[in-house]
């Protein structure tokens, strides 16, 4: 059973949900009246178990009952979310594909010289679903308690502490970044395909 060790103090990950920004024109759409006349897809861009899969699945179920439609949950898992966003911003811009976002889908925009989507550009947020802390836990056979023990064991480990995150430039990743940086940390990221898979050793 793992214990936490401390809390991350304020770093959340941001749920949103995003279409492409062409679906707030009502002439792309040809009865607005009817919509939706057929299934919407909901994408989310990490595996089954993580926070977006769960989270994707419960919304498209209340979001069906609401529209009285029937909502498709589409995994595209890698690159941390980047996949999965690039298909909605290429989607044909009808409002009938939704975008289940986390902070490293704004977060590319900074990581990478020349993203292949820019968020702000090419999407539009329509809500926020929710809020969630990131917390450090460590291994009870760790043996240590607090930051302070962790970073002390991590550093006197040639090879470092290795970390692992749902994807490079995910919140927990860049969590575990600052905790390298700000605590002088010997700390070294692994990127797991989603938050199911991660883990620490």
């Amino acid at each position: 059973m793992k214990r936490p060790a401390a809390s991350l103090a304020p770093v959340a990950v941001l749920l949103f949900a995003l279409v492409p920004t062409a679906m707030a024109q009502p002439a792309k759409i040809a009865r607005p009246g009817d919509f939706p006349d057929r299934p919407l897809r909901l994408v989310a861009g990490f595996p089954p178990g993580g926070v977006s899969d769960t989270l994707a699945r419960i919304i498209g179920v209340q979001l069906g009952e609401h529209k009285n439609q029937r909502i498709v949950v589409d995994a595209r898992l890698g690159a941390g979310g980047m996949l999965a966003m690039e298909l909605t911003a290429n989607a044909t811009p009808d409002g009938y594909t939704i975008y289940l976002a986390q902070p490293g889908a704004v977060i590319s925009r900074l990581s990478s010289n020349k993203p292949s989507v820019d968020p702000l550009v090419a999407l539009a947020p329509v809500g926020m679903l929710g809020t969630s802390p990131t917390v450090l836990v460590v291994n009870p056979s760790l043996s240590v308690s607090n930051i302070k023990e962790l970073i002390a064991y991590a550093n006197s480990r040639p090879e470092g502490l290795f970390f692992g995150s749902s994807g490079t430039g995910t919140g927990n990743h860049l969590s575990g970044e600052l905790l390298h940086v700000a605590g002088n940390a010997r700390l070294v990221h692994v990127a797991y395909k989603g938050a199911s898979a991660n883990t620490m050793r």
